[in-house]
């Protein structure tokens, strides 16, 4: 068991290595807001590779609640 869990854990290091070269290579033209549950903000997202890129303004957050 502890070799699988083993096994996972570097499967993840290196999804999540393929996963910044993707977003560092992405040019992050198609973004919506999303709310971060986690962190509980709303956010702007990259639509194609899922990287929160900035905080929506004001304006922005209202335009997004009211949709």
């Amino acid at each position: 068991m502890k070799k699988r869990a083993q096994q996972i854990k570097e499967q993840q290091s290196e999804l999540n290595k393929e996963l910044r070269k993707i977003q560092r290579k992405c040019s992050h033209k198609d973004q919506q807001v999303r709310f971060d549950y986690i962190n509980k903000r709303h956010m702007w997202y990259c639509k194609e590779c899922e990287l929160p890129v900035r905080y929506p303004s004001d304006s922005e957050l209202g335009k997004y609640l009211h949709s």
